[in-house]
């Protein structure tokens, strides 16, 4: 379930769709396309900051050429893997994405 979007621009179309859901209280933001975050994360937890280097990894069919199986997945999965490899970036630590037939149909955040 989602209480919104954020995205650099909308079409005429989508935001008339999107302004339909949840009974209208669907936000949608738009973000600056121009944004670049700072290279360092910082966050403060009870008085303590910890910092750790942004994700910046780019996730492309690449990063499956050095896999330690001798299965080789065919081409709907190495999509599937990259699509979840995606979703699983943005979501919270130690989680868990089950992605079928090009959708993600499962997430677990840790």
């Amino acid at each position: 379930v989602s209480d919104g979007v954020i995205a650099p621009g909308y079409s005429a179309k989508a935001l008339e769709i999107l302004k339909k859901k949840k009974a209208g209280k669907y936000t949608c933001l738009i973000m600056d396309p121009n944004f670049k975050p700072q290279d360092m994360e910082l966050r403060t937890v009870y008085g303590i900051t910890l910092m750790q280097p942004r994700n910046a990894t780019i996730v492309t069919p690449e990063l499956l050429t050095n896999v330690t199986t001798k299965n080789k997945a065919a081409k709907d999965g190495e999509r599937d893997m990259i699509l979840a490899a995606i979703a699983a970036k943005y979501t919270q630590s130690n989680s868990v994405v089950y992605a079928h037939n090009g959708m993600c149909v499962g997430i677990g955040a840790g």
